[in-house]
């Protein structure tokens, strides 16, 4: 379950021979043979849960996309009468923060050498 090969399940268990003492070593097991078991009930917990609510997503019909709209089409979300005013785009390739429908930006003059 966890991909431990044999020489690193000896060295776990040389680890616990020197870290525990002898009268704690059935005590110790006991434990950790309490903590596996649990571990393995919450991943069979866990899969059977995933799997309930995929088997429950996947019956479930299909969320249409939402409806797109043309740049000229009114916004049905805005009611008719309200004050709305467009906001300014800027116009690429103009540092100076220019805006369309703003006159365009004066040519510098030439600097003499």
């Amino acid at each position: 379950m966890f991909g431990i090969n044999f020489w690193e399940f000896i060295i776990i268990l040389l680890a616990v021979i020197v870290f525990v003492r002898p009268e704690e070593m059935p005590a110790f097991f006991r434990k950790v043979g309490r903590y596996y078991a649990q571990l393995q009930h919450y991943i069979r917990r866990l899969r059977s849960y995933s799997s309930q609510s995929f088997e429950r997503w996947s019956e479930e019909e299909p969320v249409p996309p939402p409806a797109v709209r043309q740049r000229n089409e009114p916004n049905p979300e805005i009611p008719d009468g309200a004050d709305v005013k467009p906001i300014a785009r800027r116009v690429p390739g103009t540092g100076d923060g220019a805006t369309e429908g703003d006159a365009p930006a004066p040519e510098p003059e030439p600097r003499d050498r």
